[in-house]
């Protein structure tokens, strides 16, 4: 007869299990085992969880990535009729893309900066629209912060699911 290294209780070398821990009687065996499954199954769901957020992380930052660097592009090149593109592009597109990268990489500051430069992008317009008043400006300004609003709530929809 043998000790079972978990309960302590004497056990038939027949019926018993080894393991790295020593001799464990059957329905430790088992409880050990259930628990081992049950270990791997939370790791697995865990390791595809992260898998389904760093695909939806690099989604945002492509799409933050293009929408920022094309903003960037225009005004630039259309700033005092393009004189200072060759400078000005660069100031404007870099940032985006620092940006879009941390968000790739799931930095809490890089959702803070996109966060807020959607709400400015959002705001600005809206802002230049009321104080121009007239009901063209409006239009356009809904059309110009459409956009940056989509990409808000894309971003704030990540960032809750990033907490969860």
């Amino acid at each position: 007869m043998e000790t079972c290294v978990e309960r302590g209780a004497a056990v038939a070398t027949a019926d018993a299990e080894w393991s790295e821990a020593g001799l464990r009687c059957r329905p430790c065996g088992q409880r050990a085992e259930i628990i081992g499954h049950v270990r791997t199954a939370v790791a697995n769901d865990a390791a595809v969880a992260e898998r389904k957020l760093r695909g939806r992380a690099g989604n945002v930052a492509r799409a933050h990535g293009l929408v920022w660097s094309v903003t960037a592009i225009v005004f630039g090149c259309s700033y005092d009729h393009g004189a200072h593109a060759a400078w000005l592009v660069p100031l404007l597109a870099v940032p985006a893309v620092v940006v879009s990268l941390a968000i790739v990489g799931r930095q809490a500051w890089a959702y803070w900066t996109a966060i807020a430069i959607d709400v400015a992008a959002v705001a600005l317009p809206l802002g230049a629209a009321a104080t121009a008043g007239s009901g063209d400006a409006w239009m356009v300004a809904g059309l110009a912060a459409t956009v940056p609003a989509l990409l808000l709530i894309v971003m704030l929809s990540l960032r809750r699911r990033q907490r969860q």
